[in-house]
């Protein structure tokens, strides 16, 4: 999907697993520039996390 689609999506839901992954969207929602950042900054995202 493309960026424009995910934020006219009415749900967004992120996976995510792993050390490595926790690390990334830390980053992202602090500000880094990410593409998984573009995104929570234009939808409502519902993120998921293991470990």
């Amino acid at each position: 999907l493309t960026l424009a689609a995910l934020a006219n999506a009415d749900e967004v839901i992120v996976v995510a697993r792993g050390a490595a992954k926790r690390a990334v969207l830390d980053a992202a929602l602090a500000g880094a520039d990410l593409p998984v950042a573009r995104l929570f900054g234009l939808a409502s995202v519902t993120l998921y996390w293991q470990p």
